[in-house]
């Protein structure tokens, strides 16, 4: 017997995520509110896993669930992550997982890499974010959008934006290729442009990097940290284009993000950002082709915002509630 039919019906499923901070990334926070009544949302602890009741584990980035600052505390945190899955394979906790990103961020180290071919194989069903994606098991998958966020960030003022102001925002990462866009910006001789790159820095390096790559344009601003959703929300919408020129770029809360909140985004010219073009209507998704550089900057910096609104299709979060409910009651069962 289940851990959800003991609990009168009510299906309960464990998110991989260990806790909601304000860090925790919106996408998680909205679906786990947007589920149905029949359903229960937690999050990850050992002493669920191990004990219940749990019936379905939804991961996401499974790296997050054992990568930390010491190889010895990754390889405890892998070690007790094995245990807990074997306990819930055990008790038949099905586990589904949703396809973010088709390889880590990251490269795996050899513990990493292990787990994370072992995680691929106790995961019964998928969820993909866009039809494109590839995963390295023949599974059962249902695409389910990305979520729009102008609900989640309602409450907020949003600015009018500013003629020639660039924004980049989120984790300063080595893949976001915020080092080609600043040279790119600095192409522009415009003295009215402006460029800010806002964010937490995951690693040091790129952080150094950006720093000497700015050093000397006053036109660039680097705020480097955490940034709260009012700051975030002023900073998106003060600006008058988001560029998000990533090395590999295959889906993007950011861009997302941005285009809920009626900026227009400069992204990498790929399958998935065009169908997003096609979707969101002439003039909200611009991309360039190969390493970014001044001229498709400039470009993209030169277009107005589009005077038609953005278009969505299913990504409202009751659509996507309900749709993650039809996967999650369909494995339990």
């Amino acid at each position: 017997m289940t851990a959800g039919v003991r609990r009168a019906g009510r299906t309960v499923v464990m998110f991989s995520a260990e806790a909601i901070r304000t860090t925790t990334n919106p996408y998680l926070t909205e679906l786990m509110a947007a589920l149905p009544g029949d359903l229960e949302a937690v999050t990850f602890s050992r002493r669920r896993a191990l004990l219940g009741p749990v019936d379905v584990l939804h991961v996401h980035w499974p790296e997050t669930l054992f990568r930390r600052r010491t190889a010895l505390r990754t390889a405890v945190a892998a070690a007790l992550l094995v245990v807990c899955l074997a306990a819930m394979r055990l008790r038949g906790v099905r586990t589904v997982r949703t396809v973010h990103n088709e390889s880590p961020h990251e490269a795996p180290t050899g513990i990493e890499g292990r787990l994370l071919r072992l995680m691929d194989r106790w995961t019964d069903e998928l969820i993909l974010l866009n039809p494109h994606t590839r995963f390295g098991r023949d599974l059962t998958s249902t695409v389910i959008p990305l979520g729009e966020h102008a609900s989640t960030y309602a409450g907020h003022v949003l600015p009018a934006g500013k003629p020639g102001r660039v924004l980049h925002f989120g984790l300063i990462r080595p893949y976001k290729g915020i080092d080609t866009l600043v040279r790119a910006f600095r192409t522009i001789a415009d003295d009215g442009a402006a460029l800010h790159v806002i964010g937490p820095a995951k690693d040091s390096g790129v952080l150094d990097e950006v720093r000497s790559l700015a050093d000397g344009d006053d036109r660039i601003v680097l705020r480097p940290g955490f940034v709260p959703d009012d700051a975030l929300v002023r900073e998106i919408g003060e600006a008058h284009l988001v560029v998000l020129p990533y090395r590999r770029m295959h889906n993007s809360g950011a861009a997302l993000l941005a285009l809920s909140l009626g900026r227009p985004v400069l992204v990498p010219d790929n399958a998935v950002n065009r169908e997003l073009a096609e979707e969101t209507g002439p003039g909200w998704v611009r991309t360039y082709a190969g390493e970014l550089d001044g001229a498709a900057l400039a470009v993209a910096l030169a277009e107005p915002v589009p005077a038609d609104p953005v278009r969505f299709r299913g990504r409202t979060w009751p659509e996507i509630g309900t749709a993650h409910a039809e996967v999650y009651r369909r494995v339990a069962a």
